[in-house]
């Protein structure tokens, strides 16, 4: 085992640690959640999980050992209706089935999510600062500009979820990544501008399907039942 090796197990388990810290302390400003937001939570996970492990459901297979994926839109609803503190551990489930998954495929990209410090940490950070997003443009916006603001959201949090997942794939797995991208596979030998435009496109079509879903899925929960999404959101 290099040193290499070693500061990355290291660094990555330093920030989870950080920020199982932060999940619990954001836990302890409300030690006795209520019923509605333990079902809802409930409901997200099995949704996470049916999305993680039914074949080609959440994650859709594009070439062998690269997949785009569904399973951050429960995520993005939690973080939606319930904030940083849904998001981040919505976030965490997303991450530990992505570990399953890729324990059943590992092929290419894939292999490398059976590491927890690649799996887990940007899952964690995706769902934790779109539960922020959400909660401070809830508190500026208001009215009719509270949509569009929840559908940017939505967007961008998904590109952002794409950027953190490789983002720690080239911080910790540098050199097998540049070794899938010049493998011997139709897409992977020599067509490093293809490759990055169908990366591209896939994360594009994430975010748009957020922009879409989400705020439309939140709002009529909202508007559905008031009384339901208030008890999940603690009010």
């Amino acid at each position: 085992m290099t040193w290499q090796t070693i500061f990355f197990i290291v660094a990555g388990g330093l920030l989870l640690i950080a920020l199982l810290y932060i999940y619990s302390r954001e836990r302890g400003r409300k030690a006795k959640p209520s019923a509605a937001s333990i079902a809802f939570d409930a409901f997200l996970v099995a949704l996470i999980m049916v999305l993680a492990f039914v074949p080609q459901i959440g994650y859709i297979t594009i070439i062998p050992g690269l997949s785009f994926t569904l399973v951050h839109l429960p995520v993005l609803l939690g973080a939606y209706v319930g904030g940083r503190r849904k998001g981040l551990f919505l976030g965490t489930v997303f991450g530990v089935t992505s570990i399953l998954v890729a324990a059943t495929q590992p092929v290419g990209l894939n292999a490398l999510f059976l590491l927890p410090y690649i799996a887990i940490p940007p899952r964690m950070i995706f769902g934790y600062l779109s539960g922020l997003f959400f909660e401070i443009g809830n508190g500026i916006f208001q009215g009719k500009g509270k949509r569009p603001f929840q559908v940017v959201v939505s967007f961008l949090s998904s590109l952002m979820h794409t950027v953190l997942v490789f983002a720690f794939l080239f911080l910790f797995s540098y050199s097998d990544v540049l070794s899938f991208f010049a493998s011997d596979s139709v897409i992977g030998s020599g067509i490093l501008i293809s490759f990055t435009a169908l990366i591209a496109l896939g994360a594009l079509g994430e975010a748009v399907l957020a922009a879409v879903f989400v705020p439309l899925l939140g709002g009529l929960l909202e508007k559905a039942t008031p009384g339901f999404y208030a008890r999940i959101k603690g009010e």
